[in-house]
């Protein structure tokens, strides 16, 4: 019996270790089994021209700028999307090209901020939750002990 026990001690230590192997040390707050990836680059998403002189050009084009809002929202249908980008997106090939290119700088740029933005918020909502028992600790400590029976509620204690 005891060497079973020992068995499933060290298993369990193994499973344990490959799992804490398997967190980036990078980013320790990281609460994902995935690997953190803090920001997309453009290469992986996008194979036309580079956009890097683009900056926030697609700002200054209202057109554009709204159309870029509507669609990182994400709550527009495929086909009305790809509808409005046709839409938008026309002209002489040089002119597509340009409308093309501030549309895609704009979309990457809105949704790589918002996905920082989230990615950032996981990592905080983990260290929050691993200094809650030093923050309020005491407190919830006594709320549990009523919860698991420990201390008696009043109803309990004038049986």
């Amino acid at each position: 019996m005891r060497c079973w026990s020992l068995a499933v001690a060290v298993a369990i230590e193994l499973a344990l270790r490959g799992i804490s192997l398997a967190a980036d040390p990078r980013f320790p707050d990281w609460p994902c089994n995935q690997i953190k990836v803090p920001e997309i680059s453009v290469a992986a998403v996008w194979t036309g021209p580079s956009i890097d002189d683009v900056g926030n050009a697609w700002e200054e084009d209202a057109t554009i700028k709204d159309l870029v809002a509507r669609l990182a929202a994400r709550r527009t249908p495929l086909d009305d999307a790809q509808k409005a980008i046709s839409d938008i997106v026309t002209g002489t090939e040089s002119e597509r090209q340009k409308k093309a290119k501030l549309l895609f700088a704009g979309l990457f740029k809105t949704l790589n901020h918002e996905r920082s933005d989230v990615m950032g918020g996981s990592s905080g909502m983990l260290a929050n939750k691993r200094n809650f028992p030093t923050k309020f600790g005491p407190r919830f400590s006594s709320c549990a002990s009523f919860r698991i029976g420990l201390i008696p509620t009043r109803a309990e204690s004038k049986n």
